[in-house]
């Protein structure tokens, strides 16, 4: 399972052939840009974000409109078949730049969530404490007791790994807590009788996401360019392709999420001990100022 942490990050954060709906309208789409010196961090990635949606749009229609052009009409010279194509490459090598700077804002805005939610969860070294027990317990488990193969566990279970399972452990849950919806669908008998997939599986995930920091379920909503819906299409037909193509992966989905509720359990923060600790602080802080 853990071969596909890269594709899954890929997918719902830097994917850059966004999914989006063409609406039928054959409209030109506006494509003004603006100066992006004066924006703030969020602002710059919504702007790239919601260029790269109108590009692909825009795109999808060239393409469409092509597809409607007679065969004369493509062979006639100066036609709207060459203005098409030359806007279309355009587009694309905008496209293509655009993408690069969105994932170097995404990875800005990451990083800017991380350290935001280590700040207002965690005490002063309690984040790196529960990393660091994050860390003992994958490394003292076998690689079957963890829902991962052999070469999985030794090739990519590294330290930066781990700490990639960490930083983005929400999303792992939101996984879990979609493979419960996949098992009520057409597949789920199959899922049931020959993986042995079952509901205590994966409804723990819905309560855990509740328990979670909410501005850092938020922030990391914020970086998906992929809405909910259509990521929850892409598990369940990745799961059909892998139940004749990657079985054993399959199986090991049930123990892949039991890993992932330890793991969430680890980093939950003592929120009470805190809360006391920073009232005990305020009143040490008033005290003094006596």
């Amino acid at each position: 399972m853990i071969f596909s942490l890269q594709r899954f990050l890929i997918i719902v954060f830097l994917l850059t052939n966004f999914i989006c709906s063409v609406k039928s309208t054959y409209a030109k789409v506006s494509l003004i840009e603006l100066p992006l010196s004066n924006l703030t961090l969020d602002e710059k990635y919504k702007h790239v974000k919601e260029r790269l949606r109108v590009i692909e749009k825009r795109i999808k229609f060239i393409e469409k409109a092509v597809a409607d052009l007679t065969l004369s009409q493509i062979h006639t010279p100066s036609t709207e078949y060459d203005k098409l194509i030359q806007e279309q490459k355009k587009l694309i090598d905008e496209r293509i730049n655009l993408s690069s700077e969105l994932h170097d804002l995404a990875k800005e805005k990451q990083e800017f969530i991380s350290r935001a939610h280590r700040a207002r969860e965690y005490e002063i070294g309690e984040y790196e404490g529960k990393v660091s027990k994050v860390r003992r317990y994958l490394k003292s488990r076998r690689p079957y007791e963890l829902g991962l193969n052999d070469d999985d566990y030794i090739d990519h279970l590294d330290n930066r790994s781990i700490y990639e399972i960490v930083k983005y452990y929400p999303m792992f849950i939101l996984s879990c807590k979609i493979n419960e919806d996949i098992l009520r669908s057409d597949v789920g008998d199959l899922l049931r009788k020959d993986f042995g997939w079952k509901e205590e599986d994966f409804s723990w995930a819905k309560e855990a996401i509740n328990l979670i920091d909410q501005e850092l379920i938020k922030g990391l909503e914020e970086l998906m360019t992929i809405s909910l819906s259509d990521f929850k299409e892409y598990m369940l037909n990745d799961t059909k392709d892998r139940i004749t193509r990657n079985p054993s992966s399959v199986k090991n989905l049930p123990l892949w999420c039991k890993t992932i509720r330890k793991i969430h359990n680890i980093m939950l923060p003592d929120k009470k001990k805190n809360i006391l600790n920073r009232m005990r602080s305020h009143i040490e802080e008033w005290l003094n100022k006596k």
